[in-house]
């Protein structure tokens, strides 16, 4: 691990394609279309918008926050499989040197699937079980799924009672990153929602000792990075996709391995009943 950078709040946004992770990002900015600052782009279909990592910055609530979106995984509407996708998300250790102080997981409020489950495990493979202490889960269309039990005339449960409904594997997910998690309305310039997010990235950072995430390959991006001393150097170079394409073959990320006995890899724990499933 290393020691955080106060001035500056790094953040991926991880997730399974629909999960609504560029427009968490657009939210926590603070951004809309016809702003100076150019929001991310999304699409109100099931396909992918984001193909390869980008970022945006700004200042909200006197910091710079920094926000990097990552290509979702379970995209049915690409050619690129879950490993390579991944292998583009790998790249946003370019964008979030020296590290990400969170890493923020979009999951859609609502009925829990195999593919949901399948997705947080594929994010622990690739991070490393070290992520766990770094990820803040986002229930997203929050805003949906209260109308579907309005238009009902049924009452909107409880987050907890929500929570309490999930099958085992993401009950068991959540209580291995402390329970951190919000819901988001992507609809609304309400503030509050994002301030509580931020406090909430803020709690775990100060349990965390101050640190921000990293693993081996991490370690090995600053090391070949701090070769590059000239900040103007680096950004121009970091425009030139070559140059990512071959820093990224030099820093190839090793998976970290979870003991297979451990909860999250039980077997038993990706069983969903066959109501449950889509």
């Amino acid at each position: 691990m290393a020691e955080c950078d106060e001035e500056e709040l790094r953040i991926v946004l991880l997730g399974k394609t629909g999960a609504g992770k560029s427009r968490t990002g657009n939210t926590i900015l603070g951004l809309r279309h016809g702003d100076e600052i150019k929001p991310f782009e999304f699409a109100c279909k099931g396909s992918s918008v984001t193909k390869e990592c980008t970022q945006k910055e700004n200042t909200r609530f006197g910091r710079k926050i920094r926000i990097i979106d990552t290509p979702g995984v379970f995209d049915t509407d690409t050619k690129l499989d879950n490993h390579k996708t991944q292998d583009e998300v790998k790249k946003c250790i370019v964008y979030t040197f020296p590290g990400p102080h969170a890493l923020v997981l979009t999951v859609p409020v609502g009925r829990f699937t195999t593919e949901d489950i399948q997705t947080l495990k594929h994010y622990i493979q690739y991070f490393g079980f070290d992520i766990l202490k770094y990820v803040v889960v986002i229930f997203t269309k929050y805003d949906l799924w209260e109308s579907d039990f309005e238009d009902r005339g049924e009452e909107v449960p409880s987050i907890d009672e929500y929570i309490d409904s999930l099958p085992k594997y993401l009950r068991t997910f959540l209580e291995h990153c402390d329970n951190r998690f919000v819901t988001l309305n992507n609809k609304t310039r309400d503030d509050e929602q994002v301030e509580k997010l931020l406090s909430v990235i803020d709690q775990m950072i100060e349990k965390n000792d101050q640190k921000y995430y990293t693993n081996e390959s991490y370690d090995q991006a600053a090391e070949i990075l701090k070769l590059v001393s000239d900040r103007r150097e680096l950004a121009k170079k970091v425009n030139d996709s070559g140059y990512i394409t071959c820093l990224y073959y030099k820093i190839k990320l090793y998976s970290h391995k979870v003991p297979p006995n451990h909860p999250l890899f039980e077997e038993s724990d990706f069983e969903i009943p066959e109501e449950e499933k889509q």
